[in-house]
């Protein structure tokens, strides 16, 4: 009888030992006490924010997974610790992505060939230059051609606020060019040059030149509403790989 008292004994000291103190008594197994505790440890870890033992070895990626989480844990349950903790994972980024900053500028000045900002000045150098360029081509252009240019915007009759839009963009081309013909007419009134020059939709602009033999030619310059800006790039264009060639042949 004595035995079988002891052995009863360790049993129920065992399964207090793995399954801790209950305050409603229920620390058999059945009661899946157990369980219970483990999942109040998990939530109880998931409110605090933890600084990992190796945040000097964490990958980049990792780091950043860390603080996310991080950040998520500080918004949802903002103590003190955790706040000291959020900040303290920040400010180790901070100082990685400073410690990377000087590093870069080092590897620069030892290796001038990894300095990419020699050839963007250059390069930015280079498209002003370009730009002024096309300005004098441009005006040179135009002071020789003037006379044997001229252009024509379809407009469709039914589209008055898109009609009214392009004719601003006209007036100021006009204002630039007071020599150039500009010429609009409607869609719905032309039905013969529509078919001939295929104008399909409204707005069509065409720029209008006049060869050697003084015979107009008809070349699409932009179709709907555009800018003045884009009219004269599409015009220095057409000249350039339609009339130019053209003539040459």
């Amino acid at each position: 009888m004595y035995k079988y008292i002891m052995i009863l004994l360790i049993v129920v000291n065992i399964n207090a030992q793995e399954y801790g103190k209950s305050e409603n008594g229920l620390t058999h197994p059945f009661f899946g006490y157990k369980k219970q505790i483990i999942k109040e440890d998990e939530n109880q870890s998931k409110k605090t924010v933890i600084i990992p033992k190796n945040l000097e070895n964490l990958s980049a990626d990792e780091l950043s997974e860390v603080i996310k989480d991080s950040k998520k844990i500080a918004v949802a349950f903002p103590t003190d610790d955790n706040i000291h903790n959020y900040i303290t994972l920040q400010n180790h980024a901070t100082k990685k992505s400073e410690d990377f900053a000087i590093k870069w500028q080092q590897a620069i000045l030892r290796d001038s060939s990894l300095d990419l900002s020699a050839s963007a000045a250059k390069s930015t150098f280079a498209r002003n230059a370009t730009t002024a360029d096309k300005a004098q081509k441009r005006a040179n252009f135009w002071k020789k051609h003037i006379d044997k240019i001229g252009v024509v915007v379809f407009f469709n009759k039914n589209e008055t606020s898109v009609n009214q839009a392009q004719n601003k963009v006209l007036f100021f081309l006009n204002k630039d060019y007071p020599e150039l013909a500009i010429r609009t007419i409607y869609k719905n009134d032309h039905p013969a040059l529509v078919e001939k020059h295929g104008v399909e939709v409204t707005l069509d602009i065409f720029v209008v030149y006049k060869d050697k033999e003084n015979n107009p030619n008809w070349y699409r310059v932009k179709a709907g509403l555009t800018t003045k800006n884009q009219i004269l790039d599409n015009i220095d264009f057409v000249y350039q790989y339609f009339i130019t060639e053209g003539e040459d042949k």
